[in-house]
């Protein structure tokens, strides 16, 4: 009962734990599915103002390669102008031997800038230290200059026309430049236009000798692109902005980006509320949707919306809908998308969570109110099982004795009849003719008392058995003569309904054993071959002793017990055949004959057989004890072992 209601809980425990978890997984997977609507339906317009952001960097980055390219850094003049530019804050040049060359010296009035411009040029060495012209090329360091400067007016020609092809490339761009890394450096040896970071665009117009180079060529400069980018680092809570630059001449060279000058330009292009769409037939996206500029730090560096600022509820500005990188050099810095509750609920769809986990719960409930429903009802069954049981028991002791006083006096008369003379006068074969009906009679009171006192017993047998094992009380006798006293009892009955009883006993050694448990089996299985098997007419009893086991089997000429009925006959209250015209019984003597025998060390089962139905029992049996044990048996008691168990029992 207590397995069974252990088991019933948990498979209601996992079932409910299994609904949980498959809800959950559903919720995630549909708020993932959501995101991802969210997503595709957010970011293109971020992307279309990101595309705006790095035209505007490529703007720059075009000014200053033109800049760039009118000048001559080895000429302080020219630096000097080129410091001048508007999108010029700061300029930064070394010399190819690693010198300071602009400005000549740092200003102490200005000590903050002093220390950007300290790490402006540290920068600059870095960057150029894997394109310095090595030893062969600074001796010819004259020549190149000579012929540079003869080559000067072809290089600003060819220049112009590489500008003109490089502002069609950068109007068909959507991704801007990015910040520049170690690895584009590595591409300073490329055969086309010198490539700026790591986006590809091609800053034309300028020209690198390397010493392969000259090696190759016997000493004369061919024209290469230089490479170009944007180098960004943080000077206190604030982004510098820089363009590397590097002349065939070996100065390099930083010119770094007023921070007020291309913040306001990025914001100058980015939308403002008054002017964000909000006509009817516009995006959702556009509508209802607040769109911001944040740093690296998460700092707002600008934010839009088409809808009145007091409209939005601060929790949906907590998360983002959805988030792009701004292109670099930019990096760190993203646009971001907060959709309204309005916008996320068409994206996202009707809210289902709070219905799911309610069906979730109510499901659970339901679940929970069936195994209590279960449990208690079964519980109601079990108790009243139990008062059955007990009052069965009761019943059968109160029937005990009774009927043992039954037993006696018909015996008591049997035996008077049979020692009765007859009266003096009356004729003696009327006399024996009354006499023997009488006795008759008594014998059929005799065989059913003894029928429902074995009845009785096996009731308050299997009662006992149920709540705890039943010590065994063995004693020395032979198992064949209690085989014999079983068939003598049923020999009247069985001859009458015209059973063959056949013995084939080899059982006669004296040894221990239990004499009322053998005896008990034997019953039980006779009387099921007296109800069950009589239209076969036989009855066999074999018996089988070795030194320490006892084999008995019992064989009819039956029906048999044959398929599904053949695997629960040992089941309590089993019957194959529950039909009102089948013979009476409880369905459990075959339980306390299996019982019994387990008990006694050995084991009962339903052997196959062609026809009919053949039971085999296997006692464990002990060697017969000499006299003077035997005597002391019965004033103290004996502690035995029987099939590996110890038992403590008395002489019977």
């Amino acid at each position: 009962m207590r397995r069974s209601l252990i088991a019933l809980w948990t498979l209601l425990i996992a079932a409910v734990v299994g609904l949980c978890v498959l809800a959950q997984l559903w919720i995630t997977q549909r708020s993932e599915n959501a995101a991802q609507r969210r997503q595709v339906f957010l970011v293109p317009e971020l992307e279309a103002q990101n595309t705006k952001i790095g035209e505007l960097l490529d703007g720059y980055a075009e000014q200053l390669s033109a800049a760039y390219t009118d000048v001559d850094l080895s000429q302080l003049s020219d630096c000097l102008r080129l410091s001048k530019s508007p999108i010029v804050d700061s300029l930064v040049v070394m010399r190819p031997d690693g010198q300071l060359h602009y400005p000549v010296r740092f200003s102490d009035a200005d000590p903050a800038r002093n220390s950007m411009l300290s790490e402006a040029l540290q920068l600059v060495e870095e960057h150029s230290a894997k394109m310095r012209p090595g030893p062969q090329l600074r001796s010819r360091q004259a020549l190149a200059s000579r012929q540079a400067d003869a080559q000067r007016d072809e290089i600003n020609q060819r220049s112009q026309i590489a500008y003109s092809n490089f502002s069609l490339q950068s109007s068909n761009k959507s991704a801007p430049a990015i910040q520049a890394s170690a690895n584009s450096m590595d591409k300073i040896d490329a055969p086309q236009d010198a490539v700026v970071g790591d986006t590809g665009l091609t800053i034309p117009g300028t020209v690198v000798t390397t010493e392969s180079d000259r090696s190759e060529s016997g000493g004369r400069v061919d024209a290469k692109r230089l490479p170009a980018e944007w180098i960004t680092w943080y000077h206190g809570r604030g982004m510098i902005l820089g363009f590397f630059w590097m002349q065939e001449s070996g100065y390099c060279s930083m010119a770094i980006v007023p921070r007020a000058r291309w913040t306001a330009d990025i914001v100058g292009i980015l939308p403002d509320s008054a002017s964000a769409p909000t006509d009817g037939n516009a995006p959702p996206s556009l509508d209802a949707s607040w769109k911001r500029l944040i740093d690296i730090e998460g700092q707002v560096i600008y934010q839009w919306t088409s809808l009145p600022p007091d409209s939005w509820n601060t929790a949906d500005l907590t998360i983002p809908d959805a988030e792009l990188p701004v292109a670099n050099p930019l990096e760190g810095w993203r646009l971001r998308v907060y959709a309204s509750s309005e916008l996320r609920q068409r994206l996202d769809g009707d809210s289902i969570v709070l219905p799911i986990w309610l069906a979730v719960g109510g499901m659970s409930l339901a679940l929970m109110a069936t195994g209590l429903f279960i449990t208690l009802n079964l519980s109601r069954q079990m108790r009243l099982a139990t008062q059955r049981v007990s009052f069965v028991n009761q019943v059968s002791h109160e029937l005990k004795t009774p009927l043992t006083n039954i037993l006696m006096y018909a015996e008591l008369l049997q035996e008077s009849l049979s020692n009765q003379d007859p009266r003096q006068g009356e004729p003696t074969d009327q006399y024996d003719d009354i006499r023997k009906r009488d006795l008759k009679k008594v014998a059929i009171i005799e065989n059913e008392s003894r029928r429902l006192s074995r009845l009785i017993s096996g009731v308050l047998h299997f009662a006992r058995s149920q709540k705890e094992a039943e010590a065994l009380h063995l004693s020395t006798g032979i198992v064949d003569d209690t085989v014999d006293e079983v068939v003598r009892a049923f020999r009247p009955r069985l001859e009458a309904a015209g059973f063959d009883i056949q013995l084939d006993l080899s059982a006669r050694e004296p040894c221990r054993f239990d004499h009322d448990a053998v005896e008990q089996i034997l019953v039980n299985l006779v009387s099921n071959v007296e109800k069950y098997a009589s239209e076969g007419k036989v009855l066999l009893i074999v018996t089988h002793q070795t030194a320490n086991e006892v084999t008995l089997r019992v064989i009819d000429q039956g029906p048999g017990i044959r398929g599904r009925l053949a695997t629960r006959i040992f089941d309590p209250f089993y019957r194959g055949d529950d039909r009102l015209h089948r013979p009476a019984g409880t369905g459990i003597g075959l339980t306390i004959t299996r019982q019994l025998a387990q008990r006694h060390g050995g084991d009962c089962r339903l052997e196959e057989t062609q026809r009919g139905a053949s039971f085999l029992v296997s006692l464990a049996i002990q060697p017969a004890r000499d006299e003077s044990q035997v005597s002391d048996e019965s004033a103290v008691g004996d502690k035995t072992t029987v099939g590996g168990e110890n038992k403590v029992g008395e002489e019977s």
